[in-house]
């Protein structure tokens, strides 16, 4: 497997991995500012268990998670800075959620 690198850097603490056989239940783009203050389109992905393919909360936080996103990105005048962002629901984690670069995880 080989990863795209970072483009800045990033403290380790930020770093995850997700390892699963969950499957990849809704894709879509969101558009941002990049730093150069172009406009980019960012992948938006999300992962769940197939049980959880038909969950409303799921298909929920698919639908608002892009216009969230995108919402901020114009509201602050922040460009996302990376290609893409995963977001994992794992029903059994003791956390509320974890945020990290591209990667939001929730319960």
């Amino acid at each position: 497997m080989i990863f795209e690198k970072t483009p800045h850097p990033m403290p380790i603490y930020l770093f995850a991995l997700v390892f699963s056989n969950y499957k990849c239940t809704h894709i879509t783009n969101f558009s941002s500012n990049s730093l150069e203050g172009k406009n980019t389109s960012v992948l938006f992905q999300t992962w769940a268990p197939e049980n959880f393919l038909k969950d409303r909360n799921e298909n929920i936080s698919h639908t608002l998670g892009p216009v969230i996103m995108e919402g901020f990105s114009k509201l602050l005048d922040i460009g996302y800075l990376f290609p893409k962002i995963d977001q994992v629901s794992f029903p059994g984690l003791e956390a509320q959620g974890m945020e990290n670069w591209g990667l939001i995880i929730y319960r």
